[in-house]
């Protein structure tokens, strides 16, 4: 009977090819999983929407790991909309600030658009003139669609309300002034109302005491605005994301039983409630909105 050959030491031959290539393999799946981006945002959403199903209600601040894509992506995205958004803004605001009526400027916060009591109201009134509403309008069109804060603020003089007015302090003058303004980007120019901040100064705030900083196109002037005025501040902060609940659509079965007439009453205690998320948290909003008087 033949010897079986003596083996030698060690591993077979193969096995330090075999090794590379599963090494290389590993590193290459492990490359892939590193580049995966998984959209928080979106994997939320379809999550929450089960829940809400059920008639649970949440509210969820969501925030995705950063990576460098998404913040090279999210910044660039957000600069490109203020640049355009200033170039609508100085063509819109261009003859009201021409007039002498208005100012424009562009802060740290963002772009600010004050306008003085005289080309804004009717004298003696809250009623917005027709010329200045056709640009404010214009102006709640051109940032409908876009997810930055608003926020509106009202400044009065020293001089203090009519007496016999519904305002006993400039304090509810302030207010009611950007609430009418409020009221009009909302019912007539369609923003939406999460978006929106109410601010009442008072003469707390007069225009010569502000620091006055023109678009970088213009060039240092004097400015025309005076302490009874409106101001619109459109941020660079974003508000949250608000998801409609889709009330017609029924996939689980939970609005109406088997067999039951789709063209009966729904049971508003089934309706799912919407899911808030938000994708940067700020502040809460400030002010209250409402019906405004027509005379102070």
């Amino acid at each position: 009977m033949a010897d079986c050959p003596k083996c030698k030491k060690g591993a077979p031959a193969y096995m330090m090819t075999f090794g590379d290539m599963m090494s290389l393999l590993l590193t290459f799946f492990v490359l892939l999983l590193s580049m995966a981006q998984l959209d928080i945002v979106k994997f939320k959403t379809a999550a929450g929407s089960l829940r809400n199903a059920f008639g649970v209600q949440t509210v969820e601040q969501i925030n995705a790991d950063p990576s460098g894509e998404s913040l090279i992506a999210t910044e660039f995205s957000q600069q490109i909309i203020l640049v355009k958004l200033r170039e609508k803004l100085e063509v819109l605001s261009r003859p009201m600030v021409d007039n002498g009526d208005a100012e424009l400027m562009e802060t740290e916060q963002g772009f600010s658009l004050q306008i003085n009591d005289q080309a804004l109201f009717t004298s003696g009134t809250l009623q917005i003139q027709p010329e200045t509403e056709i640009v404010l309008l214009q102006i709640a069109a051109s940032i409908a669609d876009i997810p930055n804060l608003i926020r509106v603020t009202g400044h009065t003089d020293a001089q203090p309300p009519d007496p016999t007015g519904p305002f006993s302090t400039n304090w509810g003058v302030s207010g009611a002034k950007a609430a009418a303004v409020i009221d009009l980007m909302t019912v007539k120019g369609g923003i939406d109302p999460n978006r929106l901040q109410l601010r009442g100064m008072a003469e707390f705030e007069p225009a010569e005491n502000k620091k006055i900083h023109p678009l970088k196109s213009e060039k240092m002037r004097p400015s025309p605005l005076q302490n009874a005025r409106v101001e619109i501040m459109i941020s660079r902060e974003t508000r949250p994301v608000y998801i409609k609940p889709d009330l017609t659509a029924d996939p689980l079965g939970l609005q109406s039983p088997k067999g039951a007439d789709k063209n009966s009453p729904v049971d508003p205690i089934g309706l799912k409630p919407p899911m808030i998320i938000e994708q940067n948290p700020s502040p809460a909003r400030a002010g209250t909105m409402g019906k405004v008087p027509e005379n102070f």
